[in-house]
């Protein structure tokens, strides 16, 4: 019987030695917790992430060792995985180094069970910060492209049909003299250019729709009201509550505008909205863009078309500016709110232009 025992004893050892060598070798961030957010197992990687030895982490939480403002909500947020029992899958969140660089992280947590209760989770951690950054690349490159054929439609096209105008009016004056009977021809001419140099100011707009130069974010939202409430015929409004809002990157800019864009046109063609509201404010250390109306309810707007990648897109905007989107719906309406930390936004002001 004693034999039995220490030989189910010494298996259980090197299980145990074999489980902890393998998860040491993971490049990836594992520990596990119990109900009280305790480490009760941790891997090599998160060690050195901390710069702590194990006897220094095991039986304590992670907030007694940083007091990164990171650790508390991840905390949080375990705490109610753990209550509901749910798995949290695929979240990212982004961390200040000390030197002010991003590192960007993905995250897990699966419940441990012991009989069915929760004893505990299991929580993953994998740093994807070259892929973002890989991703933000892509994405700057193409608001670039888009920056420039805006600004070559605005400077060269437009200013080359502005200086046709002219020399029209010109001509008209001298036609309206010598020769009347074209005078109604030029007219023609000349509204049909007019026409064109307005869709090209509307075009170069739209590919370069936020000009930090010319009150950026807030000016460009207030213009996608006015262009909205003229297209559809409805009310749109945008509103900051007079607040004094900070500098933002062009980029998390751009991104902003292009969800305020995309909520808008859903709200106007599919849920038959009459009104509209676009609420940009900070609040804490967040920004906050909210899009309401009252049409039919996103739910009911989507039963009635073959849904499309707007949402999608929607959503991976807010994670590639570090942010959270919410899509409600009171009753009636659509409400869709996006939260983001004011401090990477001007973190990617600031690394970009280390990075040129």
């Amino acid at each position: 019987m004693q034999h039995a025992l220490r030989e189910a004893q010494a298996a259980l050892e090197e299980q145990r030695v074999l489980l902890g060598t393998l998860i040491d070798s993971l490049p990836e961030i594992i520990y596990a917790v119990d109900t009280n957010n305790r480490v009760k197992v941790v891997n090599k990687a998160l060690l050195d992430t901390l710069g702590r030895r194990r006897d220094q982490v095991i039986s304590r939480t992670l907030s007694d060792i940083s007091n990164d403002e990171n650790v508390a909500d991840i905390e949080a947020q375990a705490a109610t995985t753990m209550r509901t029992g749910r798995a949290l899958t695929d979240q990212e969140r982004a961390w200040i180094s000390t030197d002010g660089s991003v590192r960007w992280f993905n995250y897990t947590h699966v419940p441990l069970r012991d009989h069915g209760t929760v004893s505990g989770l299991v929580c993953t951690v994998q740093e994807v910060t070259t892929r973002r950054a890989l991703e933000q690349e892509i994405l700057e490159i193409s608001n670039r492209e888009q920056r420039r054929l805006g600004s070559d439609l605005h400077d060269g096209l437009g200013q080359e049909l502005t200086g046709l105008s002219l020399l029209l009016k010109g001509l008209e004056v001298q036609l309206s003299r010598e020769a009347p009977q074209y005078t109604s021809h030029i007219t023609k001419i000349t509204d049909l250019l007019a026409h064109a140099i307005q869709s090209t100011r509307s075009l170069a707009r739209g590919l370069a729709p936020v000009n930090l130069e010319r009150g950026g974010l807030p000016e460009a939202l207030k213009h996608l009201a006015a262009r909205c409430t003229d297209m559809y015929s409805l009310q749109c409004t945008f509103g900051n509550g007079s607040q004094k809002l900070p500098d933002l990157e062009e980029g998390a800019a751009t991104h902003l505008y292009r969800i305020a864009q995309e909520a808008t046109t859903n709200a106007a063609r599919y849920a038959r909205a009459k009104t509209i509201a676009i609420d940009l404010r900070s609040t804490g250390r967040k920004l906050q863009l909210s899009i309401a109306d009252d049409g039919i309810g996103l739910s009911a707007g989507l039963a009635q078309r073959r849904p499309g990648m707007g949402l999608k897109i929607m959503e991976y905007r807010a994670r590639m500016l570090g942010g959270t989107i919410n899509f409600e719906e009171p009753n009636p309406g659509t409400r869709i709110v996006l939260s983001a930390p004011l401090h990477l936004l001007r973190q990617s002001k600031e690394k970009l232009s280390r990075a040129v």
